[in-house]
């Protein structure tokens, strides 16, 4: 019958939908990927069809890119071993000098799974208590890193994923301090400044019982091809996606969506943010308005004299440059780095260091979605340093037109400035 309607009606990409299901229940698997990929090639599809496509593909997708990972070191192109000079040696993540543990499971809340990637070192001159978090969403087959949490101490600190939609950071020895983060859909990142106090009083109740859903203490499962076949084939360790569950996300953020169109006054949030500068070291701060993600409204770009100068609003790390925008009267860092950076006019955002040979560099674009105009969101598409090509892909990105560069963010933070370019 479901073959029938796509007969009829070959783009109507919810009859794929449901055909893939009837694969998947009846362990289909090639059935399922084909009718997929046939799903995919349909035109103009929307964030919430990509979701139902994904989650039920997740059996390839996750696989493919586990299984890359575990080769290259690499997931959505976020590069583990930017910093290794010995990374072209290196045929799996094994032969380097950190493990990797995994878990999926689905901390959004929205009926996707997400993939946990813990790395610990293990060589004799690293300190082992030391541990690395990063969280990655899968957006068309793609891996997107949503949160991410590095130089952690074993012994002192743990991540815990609560609820549906939110991260716990903190002391072992102190919870009742602990950073709790929620994620925001356009984001695409677990973003520390939408918690009330009387969420994070909650939230604090859950630790001290115990009740979160993981903890970065007990992801355990080293990340090989072995284990990853395990887990994806195995629903009592990789719950399969419950489609239901996407269409209930995606109809709660309904009434959220494209509320960029109502922050007619977004302004006066970056006016606030260069105001509260004002109290700190003014003279320290440049400033500029500009369109770099593409959404035809300026956002606020920030530079700091001091390679550790600014501090971002809501976290208090130092970077040398931030950019805000603004969703539903919030104001919201989309990106940050701490090296020298240019926009290009191709939409990259490049950023490369100067003063150590080879350079290391970071190039990402604003992720774009078909039915959601409200994401700020940049994502990597290569990261480099040591790799081989990567000196090369650098000198090529060193060339392309530039529409902004740091020099440009040049506009003092003064009060008269402030309102000459805000008025």
């Amino acid at each position: 019958r479901l073959n029938k309607a796509i007969k009829i009606e070959p783009n109507n990409v919810e009859s794929y939908i449901l055909l893939a299901e009837v694969y998947q229940k009846k362990d289909m698997q090639d059935k399922v990927e084909d009718t997929l990929d046939k799903a995919r090639e349909i035109e103009n599809l929307s964030d919430r069809d990509i979701a139902k496509i994904d989650a039920l593909d997740y059996k390839r997708v996750y696989s493919d890119i586990l299984n890359d990972f575990y080769k290259t070191g690499i997931i959505g192109n976020d590069d583990f071993f930017l910093w290794d000079a010995k990374v072209n040696d290196y045929k799996t993540i094994d032969d380097s000098n950190k493990r990797f543990y995994f878990v999926i499971s689905d901390v959004t809340g929205d009926g996707q799974n997400e993939i946990i990637i813990i790395s610990r070192y293990n060589s004799s001159y690293q300190d082992l208590s030391k541990y690395d978090v990063h969280v990655y969403k899968i957006i068309d087959r793609k891996a997107i890193e949503i949160f991410s949490y590095d130089n952690l101490s074993y012994y002192d600190y743990s991540v815990s994923f609560l609820d549906k939609d939110k991260i716990a950071l903190y002391s072992n020895s102190n919870i009742e301090d602990a950073d709790i983060y929620r994620y925001n859909p356009h984001l695409i990142y677990f973003s520390y400044s939408d918690i009330s106090k009387d969420e994070k009083e909650e939230a604090v109740d859950k630790l001290k019982h115990n009740q979160a859903k993981i903890s970065s203490d007990y992801v355990v499962n080293p990340l090989n091809p072995s284990n990853v076949k395990e887990a994806i084939d195995n629903p009592a360790i990789v719950e399969v996606p419950n489609i239901e569950d996407i269409d209930d996300f995606y109809n709660d953020e309904l009434d959220n969506k494209n509320k960029r169109d109502n922050d007619e006054d977004y302004k006066d949030l970056y006016r606030d943010r260069l105001m509260d500068l004002i109290k700190d070291k003014s003279d320290s701060f440049y400033f500029k308005l500009a369109d770099v993600v593409g959404d035809e409204k300026d956002e606020l770009i920030i530079k700091s004299d001091n390679p550790k100068g600014t501090e971002d609003y809501f976290g208090g790390n130092p970077y040398y440059y931030t950019v805000y925008g603004v969703v539903d009267n919030k104001l919201y860092m989309i990106t940050s780095g701490y090296y020298t950076f240019r926009f290009l006019q191709d939409g990259t955002l490049m950023e490369f260091e100067e003063d150590d040979e080879p350079y290391a560099f970071f190039s990402s674009k604003p992720l774009k979605s078909n039915s959601d105009k409200d994401i700020l969101k940049f994502v990597y598409y290569r990261q480099g340093k040591y790799r081989t090509g990567d000196q090369e892909f650098l000198e090529q990105l060193l060339k392309k037109p530039v529409k902004i560069k740091d020099s440009d963010i040049n506009i003092k933070v003064t009060r008269s400035n402030i309102d000459k370019e805000l008025d």
